[in-house]
């Protein structure tokens, strides 16, 4: 029996990374790569939004849209991967990138994850590891395709180039983001009523990256009245909320 059992560990394995794939595999990988990514975001009680952890406050451009590339590439793959010989490198770039970035998620959410399993929906913090898992198997799976049609400098071209291009966009486009809302808070936080007034209005489309506590310190450290209810107004255009309730 004991002689048995590398041998039965070593084929389980190897299915798992093996071009193949059974009916059970792609149940598995639809649900903790498509559909459970989508339902923890949905769910999401600010985590990644940033109103409980400010970890992912200023990278939630990033995340997300990282997050929607490796579940949109993961969907073609399973829909046409098959099909795909030379461009597999392209997919197992790309499912790499969504890889490393679901088990960093899942790492740096740890901590918030052991403490709401008391409440079950902590359960869930669990599932980017298994999306990485998901993401990793389908992305070796594909390099392993495009490597027989591919030779060796091609295909590490093709992983590299889409891989850096996916992870490059999102870098920029958070960039840019994060430009757009610090320089408005800065002007809300400013004298300027007028220019705080349309800083407000630019910073309401960014609501899910924005540090809005910076308005509710600087209400609370404000004693002119007039500048207060200006900041009070403010935080309830881009809250919805009451600033005495965050406070």
């Amino acid at each position: 029996m004991s002689s048995e059992l590398p041998t039965d560990h070593e084929g389980f394995w190897r299915r798992q990374f093996s071009l193949s794939r059974t009916h059970l595999q792609l149940v598995f990988d639809v649900t903790f790569g498509v559909l459970m990514p989508i339902v923890c975001f949905y769910l999401d009680p600010g985590i990644i939004g940033g109103s409980i952890s400010a970890s992912f406050l200023h990278l939630n451009v990033l995340v997300y849209t990282l997050s929607i590339l490796a579940i949109i590439t993961l969907s073609l793959w399973l829909t046409i991967g098959h099909r795909a010989k030379s461009s597999g490198g392209i997919f197992g770039g790309i499912l790499l990138v969504g890889a490393v970035t679901s088990f960093v998620i899942g790492l740096v959410i740890l901590p918030l994850t052991l403490i709401g399993i008391f409440f079950i929906i902590g359960i869930l913090g669990f599932v980017p590891f298994i999306t990485a898992f998901v993401y990793l198997r389908n992305g070796v799976k594909a390099i392993r395709q495009a490597g027989s049609a591919l030779g060796r400098s091609a295909l590490i071209g093709a992983i590299l180039s889409s891989a850096v291009v996916i992870s490059a966009l999102p870098v920029i486009a958070q960039w840019e983001a994060n430009y757009v809302v610090v320089q408005s808070v800065d002007e809300i936080l400013g004298e300027d009523s007028i220019a705080a007034a349309g800083a407000v209005q630019r910073v309401k489309y960014f609501r899910w990256i924005v540090d809005t506590d910076r308005i509710v310190l600087a209400y609370q450290q404000e004693s002119e009245n007039e500048r207060r209810d200006r900041l009070a107004r403010a935080y309830k255009e881009i809250t919805g909320e009451d600033i005495e309730m965050r406070l």
